[in-house]
């Protein structure tokens, strides 16, 4: 009986292991600059992409422009401008990145992010 309470407890125990480091959400990291280049930029990937380790999200790199848009950015949550200076979408990403905030879905600016598309 001792031994099964104790399976039990480990089963149980390792459930809620496995169910709170399940990722709780998928961001997308945006660093793109049209102007001042921060020399912190690497430093701010590399602490957000410990940041979703630490709190269990999943973090994607922005890289290609092309890719900006309403089909690609259903599997994200949140966008998170990390440094991004100047006019970095053109008017249809800009739609693209309005019906998403619309939606009810996240933005996070850091630092230089409000220089970016202020027009």
């Amino acid at each position: 009986m001792y031994r099964n309470k104790l399976s039990l407890l480990f089963a149980t125990l390792f459930f809620f292991i496995a169910v709170s480091s399940q990722k709780q959400f998928k961001a997308l990291l945006v660093t793109t600059t049209k102007g001042w280049h921060h020399e912190s930029l690497h430093y701010g990937v590399v602490a957000v992409k410990e940041l979703a380790v630490r709190n269990f999200f999943d973090v994607v790199l922005f890289e290609d422009p092309n890719s900006f848009n309403d089909k690609f950015l259903q599997q994200f949550q949140v966008i998170i401008f990390l440094n991004t200076t100047g006019d970095i979408f053109d008017s249809t990403q800009q739609k693209v990145m309005e019906r998403f905030i619309q939606s009810g879905k996240g933005f996070v600016g850091i630092h230089s992010a409000s220089d970016t598309e202020y027009d």
